[in-house]
Protein backbone atom coordinates (compact mmCIF):
# COMPACT_ATOMS: atom_id res chain seq x y z
CA UNK A 1 0.00 0.00 0.00
CA UNK A 2 3.14 2.33 0.62
CA UNK A 3 4.33 1.26 -2.69
CA UNK A 4 1.18 2.63 -4.33
CA UNK A 5 0.68 5.93 -2.17
CA UNK A 6 4.12 6.89 -3.03
CA UNK A 7 3.68 6.13 -6.98
CA UNK A 8 0.06 8.24 -7.03
CA UNK A 9 2.19 11.20 -5.28
CA UNK A 10 5.14 10.74 -7.29
CA UNK A 11 2.73 10.73 -10.76
CA UNK A 12 1.08 13.93 -9.83
CA UNK A 13 4.05 15.56 -9.25
CA UNK A 14 5.62 14.78 -12.47
CA UNK A 15 2.16 15.70 -14.25
CA UNK A 16 2.03 19.07 -12.71
CA UNK A 17 5.55 19.50 -13.61
CA UNK A 18 5.31 18.30 -17.10
CA UNK A 19 1.91 19.92 -17.78
CA UNK A 20 3.06 23.47 -16.44
CA UNK A 21 6.17 22.93 -19.19
CA UNK A 22 4.08 21.70 -21.65
CA UNK A 23 1.94 24.38 -20.73
CA UNK A 24 4.08 27.32 -20.78
CA UNK A 25 5.04 26.53 -24.73
CA UNK A 26 3.13 29.88 -25.67
CA UNK A 27 5.29 31.28 -24.07
CA UNK A 28 7.91 29.76 -25.64
CA UNK A 29 9.25 31.25 -28.85
CA UNK A 30 12.60 28.99 -28.98
CA UNK A 31 11.08 25.37 -29.59
CA UNK A 32 15.03 23.95 -29.33
CA UNK A 33 15.19 25.26 -25.87
CA UNK A 34 11.42 23.94 -25.28
CA UNK A 35 12.34 20.36 -26.22
CA UNK A 36 15.77 20.86 -23.97
CA UNK A 37 13.24 21.56 -20.99
CA UNK A 38 11.64 18.35 -21.57
CA UNK A 39 14.94 16.57 -22.11
CA UNK A 40 16.27 18.06 -18.80
CA UNK A 41 13.35 17.37 -16.86
CA UNK A 42 13.28 13.66 -18.14
CA UNK A 43 17.07 13.07 -16.87
CA UNK A 44 15.59 14.64 -13.41
CA UNK A 45 13.40 12.49 -12.98
CA UNK A 46 15.44 9.44 -14.41
CA UNK A 47 17.89 10.96 -11.35
CA UNK A 48 15.47 10.63 -8.99
CA UNK A 49 14.34 7.30 -9.69
CA UNK A 50 17.97 6.21 -10.03
CA UNK A 51 18.83 7.38 -6.72
CA UNK A 52 15.54 7.10 -4.62
CA UNK A 53 14.18 3.86 -5.65
CA UNK A 54 16.95 1.71 -7.51
CA UNK A 55 15.23 2.03 -10.64
CA UNK A 56 11.93 -0.05 -9.90
CA UNK A 57 10.01 -1.10 -12.93
CA UNK A 58 6.88 0.03 -11.45
CA UNK A 59 8.06 3.56 -11.10
CA UNK A 60 10.17 3.45 -13.97
CA UNK A 61 6.31 2.39 -15.58
CA UNK A 62 4.77 5.19 -14.39
CA UNK A 63 7.61 7.94 -14.94
CA UNK A 64 7.25 7.26 -18.87
CA UNK A 65 3.59 6.88 -18.44
CA UNK A 66 3.35 10.65 -17.84
CA UNK A 67 5.96 11.82 -19.63
CA UNK A 68 3.63 10.31 -22.55
CA UNK A 69 0.62 11.81 -21.01
CA UNK A 70 1.83 15.84 -20.99
CA UNK A 71 4.26 14.95 -24.14
CA UNK A 72 1.36 14.65 -26.22
CA UNK A 73 -0.87 17.37 -24.32
CA UNK A 74 0.94 19.94 -27.10
CA UNK A 75 0.02 18.97 -30.64
CA UNK A 76 2.82 20.84 -31.59
CA UNK A 77 5.55 18.36 -29.73
CA UNK A 78 6.32 16.05 -32.90
CA UNK A 79 6.74 18.90 -34.59
CA UNK A 80 8.95 20.45 -32.03
CA UNK A 81 11.39 17.35 -31.39
CA UNK A 82 11.85 17.34 -35.14
CA UNK A 83 12.96 21.19 -35.01
CA UNK A 84 15.26 20.31 -32.09
CA UNK A 85 17.05 16.92 -33.90
CA UNK A 86 17.50 18.75 -36.81
CA UNK A 87 19.12 21.91 -35.15
CA UNK A 88 20.96 19.41 -33.55
CA UNK A 89 22.06 17.35 -36.49
CA UNK A 90 22.84 20.47 -38.93
CA UNK A 91 23.78 23.30 -37.16
CA UNK A 92 24.20 22.27 -33.56
CA UNK A 93 27.21 20.07 -34.24
CA UNK A 94 29.81 22.66 -34.05
CA UNK A 95 32.14 21.95 -30.98
CA UNK A 96 30.38 18.95 -30.20
CA UNK A 97 32.16 15.72 -29.83
CA UNK A 98 30.48 12.59 -31.10
CA UNK A 99 29.52 11.21 -27.92
CA UNK A 100 27.76 14.55 -26.91
CA UNK A 101 25.84 14.48 -30.47
CA UNK A 102 25.35 10.48 -29.96
CA UNK A 103 23.65 11.26 -26.33
CA UNK A 104 21.83 14.33 -27.60
CA UNK A 105 20.06 11.76 -30.24
CA UNK A 106 19.63 9.10 -27.38
CA UNK A 107 17.94 11.37 -25.36
CA UNK A 108 15.59 12.73 -28.29
CA UNK A 109 14.70 9.10 -29.43
CA UNK A 110 13.31 8.89 -25.96
CA UNK A 111 11.35 11.61 -26.14
CA UNK A 112 10.14 10.17 -29.33
CA UNK A 113 8.84 7.10 -28.59
CA UNK A 114 6.46 8.77 -26.14
CA UNK A 115 5.16 10.41 -29.50
CA UNK A 116 1.62 9.22 -30.18
CA UNK A 117 1.72 11.03 -33.30
CA UNK A 118 4.95 9.50 -34.99
CA UNK A 119 3.62 10.18 -38.47
CA UNK A 120 4.04 14.08 -37.64
CA UNK A 121 7.50 13.85 -36.57
CA UNK A 122 8.45 12.01 -40.09
CA UNK A 123 6.33 14.43 -41.96
CA UNK A 124 7.65 18.00 -40.67
CA UNK A 125 11.75 16.33 -40.25
CA UNK A 126 11.01 15.33 -44.33
CA UNK A 127 10.57 19.25 -44.46
CA UNK A 128 13.98 20.10 -43.39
Amino acid sequence: KQWYQRRVAITAGIRECGKTLVDSESDVNNTVSYVQSLLDLKARFDLFLKNSFGNDHMFKGAICSEFEHFLNLNPKSAEYLSLFIDDKLKKGTKGLSEQDIERVLDQSIVLFKFLVDKDIFERYYKQH
